[in-house]
């Protein structure tokens, strides 16, 4: 069996949630290939379900895009040995103020393997209830706009079939919701 080998892996820049790495990598069939990419710090999305069956969305302005976007809470798994599932309640309640009594995974998935490592853990949030106030997040800086709306989750996943929902990881996010809902 070949392997493909790491020969010289050099740090480009650092930045606050990824690192810009290239890697000279030895290839199987003989000969080598430089690649760039993104070393990330990895993320996790919370989908939040309530007693309906609607799953709460936001809608957030994204710099790349420079588009509002809806999405499901979500962050960067930041804090250093932080668990996902621990990520994924903090960033449920800093971002729409919500709790959740159970929390399932639905997968962990790459969002761009050829350029960045970024790994995003998914989460289905059940029996939501709000945060006590005095035990809230103060949102700033883009997350101050957030907020959050209830939708019934085969028209979420008809505004991705439409093109309204264009965020990658909040589509998956919606299909691995339906799939996990219809199996069990």
């Amino acid at each position: 069996m070949h392997e493909y080998r790491v020969l010289d892996s050099e740090t480009i820049h650092r930045g606050w949630a990824y690192d810009l790495t290239a890697e000279t990598i030895a290839m199987p069939g003989g000969g080598t290939a430089r690649r760039e990419f993104l070393k990330h710090v990895g993320a996790v999305v919370t989908v939040p379900i309530d007693e309906q069956g609607r799953v709460g969305l936001i809608r957030q302005y994204r710099v790349p895009p420079k588009e509002q976007m809806w999405e499901f809470p979500a962050g960067l798994r930041d804090i250093e040995d932080e668990d996902p599932a621990v990520a994924a309640r903090r960033e449920l309640a800093e971002e729409v103020d919500l709790q959740a009594a159970e929390l399932v995974k639905l997968g962990e998935y790459y969002t761009t393997p050829g350029i960045s490592d970024e790994l995003i853990h998914y989460y289905l949030a059940t029996g939501i209830s709000l945060v006590p106030e005095a035990e809230r997040h103060e949102r700033t800086d883009e997350e101050t706009h957030i907020e959050l709306v209830w939708w019934d989750l085969e028209k979420a996943l008809a505004a991705v079939a439409d093109g309204e929902i264009r965020n990658g990881v909040c589509a998956l996010a919606l299909t691995l919701t339906k799939l996990h809902l219809d199996r069990n």
